[in-house]
């Protein structure tokens, strides 16, 4: 059977659309074109910011920039804090992380942490999160190496203290933010933060930042100085004092006040036990708190001053008049005064130099309760000082209502009342200063953000006594030194003024006092004609002896010892001069070279850096061992100061070969011994003649060595 083979038909002409075809196709492209319109509005007019602001997201990043912290100077313009650059913030996007337990056991074994702690921190339900703060530039490096993505590392600087924990308590630190925490950072905070800024970087497709100064940028405002009437020197030697005397009489603590009278500028203001800003986190929060305004104490004996002020200023003693003591035992409403020795017929200035409770008692009872109350309200008790630092407590000091039959004697004496270390500073110094009480006076100057300048000036605060009975009362407290219990704080050539202090402290808990515990004082000022410098003492709870006159006159001595060298006398000669307080706040130009010898190389460098200078390395590691520039040489601002390392720390061997300071002017000589690690004793003024510990020997570091001076042909002290 013949098949016909497959012819396919040709096609025939195109058929016409129908009417109905076309309108179908006419509406879809219309419905198309209104769709792709509606499409362009959204992206182009109703949603356009948001999704411009999606796009930056993903090119661009807006990064604060932080501001650099204003600085903290002492009278000299020692810079007494430092910002350190080049310091990392680690933060990690938890949502990036696809192997948690590696990146946590990496980023530990760099940054020296638990790696359970950063799993943990990694499982938190937060788009970012920080790992760690203020890592060093080394480990910073190590972590960018790691290449993570998910990594993300903000430049940040460090607050460092090139003075440890030298006045710790009062310039106080800053927390991982940067934000004030205690003391003059807490208090000026605002002054000092600074504001931030920000600036905009574009991102790469491996998310890495760009600058490109076509992107706005907002640079920011650092933060202004404050200058303190600290010295940084007389610090250091309040600090040493007492931590000696705390450590020799085992005692709890202490607290130290130095001030100028005349202004109430305060040069010192110590605490015992202290800490160090650069590791607040290493002590107890009680040990950063500035226990001379924060701790309340009974005064004892060194508070009779005020009842004897009071009658004196009233006219009603006579410091001549006989005052019968009643052998030393005296009843009195329901209560028994009793005297350490069995006083009969005293003067009235005896009663205050052999400091008689009975005596004390008989005259504040000649003032009327109002009266006597009103006088304590006017030296500054019971009321806050208004230093500029934060905590500062008012004390006790109950009203004439509160008071029973025998609180006058009892507050005569010191007893029933509270008050602080500085309370006690300014109420003597107003003796000090012919009747006036002055504000304390701890800062010099405020720089704010633009650079206006606000020079502080001393301020007096009211007249508490007139100049004739402030001058009794310097030659009764004169008496009090040299011929009561005051002894030990007699400075040789010098005459002291001041008295001495002892009171059992408080069992708060059974509302009585501790038969074994007590609160030692001294109070007193030199020279006591035209007083120059004030110190308040106070040892808590020593261990043993606890009289005032042996625990806390001997650290007086002591530490008026030794300012008398290193702080320029009121109207300051050409060595030690301090500065103007204006060139305090815009900075000198030029900077004396510190010594560096046995620091390690990251203190060297911080040290350095305080003061605007720079350090160059010959070594990697160790401590400093060499300077190409002499301590105390004269540079300008930026010069740079080549140290050689050496692995030995020879602070750890703690024996220093001492110097010869024979011959030399007793300022430099004392500069000499104490850039060696030796504290000094002086005897004398001039040229140095002998010193205790002979030139060469090997002595432990902290030693006291004895420098004799006599008027020769050196620079006097």
């Amino acid at each position: 059977m013949n098949r016909r083979p497959w012819i396919n038909p040709l096609p025939g002409p195109p058929q016409p659309l129908s009417r109905g075809r076309l309108f179908v196709i006419f509406i879809g492209m219309l419905l198309l074109a209104g769709l792709t319109v509606m499409r362009l509005i959204d992206l182009q007019v109703i949603h356009h910011a948001a999704y411009v602001e999606r796009a930056n997201e993903q090119y661009t990043n807006r990064r604060p920039i932080e501001p650099e912290r204003g600085g903290v100077f002492d009278r000299r313009g020692n810079a007494l804090v430092v910002n350190l650059p080049n310091y990392w913030s680690v933060g990690v996007r938890p949502s990036g992380v696809e192997d948690a337990e590696r990146l946590s056991r990496q980023l530990a074994d760099i940054l020296h942490i638990d790696a359970a702690s950063v799993r943990s921190t990694l499982g938190r339900k937060s788009p970012f999160v920080w790992v760690d703060r203020k890592v060093d530039p080394h480990d910073a490096d190590l972590i960018r190496g790691l290449g993570r993505r998910e990594i993300g590392l903000q430049r940040s600087t460090l607050r460092r203290y090139p003075f440890g924990g030298t006045g710790g308590q009062v310039i106080g630190f800053v927390n991982v933010d940067n934000v004030g925490s205690g003391g003059i950072e807490l208090q000026f905070d605002k002054i000092l933060s600074g504001k931030p800024g920000w600036e905009v970087l574009q991102k790469d497709a491996w998310r890495r930042e760009i600058a490109d100064p076509k992107y706005p940028r907002q640079a920011a405002l650092d933060g202004g100085k404050v200058v303190l009437s600290i010295d940084i020197n007389a610090q250091a030697i309040a600090e040493e004092e007492l931590d000696q005397a705390v450590k020799e009489h085992h005692a709890a603590g202490g607290m130290i006040v130095v001030t100028r009278p005349a202004t109430g500028e305060i040069l010192a203001i110590a605490s015992s036990p202290r800490f160090d800003p650069n590791d607040p986190g290493a002590v107890d929060a009680s040990h950063r708190k500035n226990r001379a305004i924060t701790d309340i104490f009974e005064p004892g004996s060194t508070f009779k001053v005020v009842a004897f002020a009071g009658v004196l200023e009233m006219d009603i003693a006579d410091i001549d008049e006989l005052i019968w003591c009643e052998n030393g035992s005296w009843r009195t409403w329901d209560r028994t005064i009793r005297d350490t020795h069995r006083n009969g017929w005293l003067t009235a200035r005896q009663v205050l130099s052999k400091s008689s409770n009975i005596g004390t008692a008989k005259l504040a009872g000649r003032l009327s309760p109002r009266t006597f109350y009103t006088i304590m309200r006017d030296f500054g008790f019971g009321q806050e000082t208004g230093i500029e630092l934060p905590g500062e407590v008012r004390g006790i000091l109950p009203t004439p209502s509160e008071w029973s039959g025998v609180s006058q004697a009892n507050m005569a004496m010191g007893h029933g009342i509270a008050v602080t270390a500085l309370q006690l500073a300014m109420a003597y110094g107003a003796i000090a200063n012919d009747g006036w009480v002055m504000k304390p006076m701890l800062v010099l100057s405020v720089t704010d953000r633009q650079g206006r300048i606000e020079l502080r000036e001393p301020v007096r605060v009211r007249r508490v006594l007139s100049p004739s009975t402030a001058r009794t009362m310097r030659r009764l407290l004169t008496d009090a030194v040299e011929l009561g219990t005051g002894r030990d704080a007699i400075i040789e050539g010098l005459s002291v003024a001041g008295k001495t202090g002892t009171a059992q402290k408080v069992d708060l808990e059974h509302n009585t006092y501790f038969q074994d515990r007590y609160v030692s004082s001294f109070a007193g000022f030199v020279p006591a004609e035209k007083p120059e410098l004030l110190a308040v003492v106070v040892i808590d709870d020593p261990r043993g002896d606890h009289y005032g006159g042996t625990i806390a006159a001997p650290v007086f001595r002591d530490v008026i010892e030794r300012l008398l060298v290193v702080v320029p006398r009121q109207e300051p000669d050409l060595e030690g001069e301090e500065l103007d307080p204006r060139q305090l706040a815009e900075k000198k130009d030029r900077i004396p070279v510190p010594s560096l010898l046995s620091l390690s190389r990251d203190e060297a460098a911080v040290r350095l850096s305080s003061l605007g200078l720079r350090a160059a390395f010959d070594g990697e590691r160790g401590f400093v061992s060499g300077q190409s520039i002499p301590a105390g040489v004269d540079v300008t601002k930026g010069t740079s100061v080549e140290l050689t390392l050496s692995q030995t720390d020879s602070r750890k061997a703690e024996r220093i070969r001492v110097p010869d300071v024979r011959g030399m002017a007793l300022r430099q000589a004392v500069a000499e011994m104490t850039r060696s690690g030796l504290r000094v004793r002086v005897q004398g003024s001039g040229s140095v003649t002998r010193q205790s510990i002979r030139p060469g020997e090997l002595a432990t570091q902290g030693s006291v060595c004895t420098l004799t001076a006599e008027p020769g042909t050196g620079v006097s002290s």
